[in-house]
């Protein structure tokens, strides 16, 4: 649990908000990512998270395929 809090980015550069949970429902944890009143589920799946950088506080997704894993919940 040492990612909540943990910002995420796309490779592209762009914010997606910050970590505020991380759900265990079965294969693969879920990172809960808060941004404002948006909320975005996002698989923690090797094919999708680049990287993972505790120091800096960040996580790092493929901006490319985010629209074909991510959940959106507003």
């Amino acid at each position: 649990f040492d990612l909540i809090g943990c910002t995420v980015v796309t490779d592209k550069g762009e914010t997606l908000g910050k970590v505020t949970d991380v759900m265990q429902p079965g294969a693969n944890d879920v990172y809960v990512v808060k941004n404002g009143n948006e909320e975005i589920l996002i698989p923690a799946v090797k094919s999708f998270v680049i990287d993972i950088d505790i120091n800096k506080k960040q996580i790092t997704v493929l901006g490319d395929m985010l629209q074909e894993v991510a959940v959106y919940e507003d």
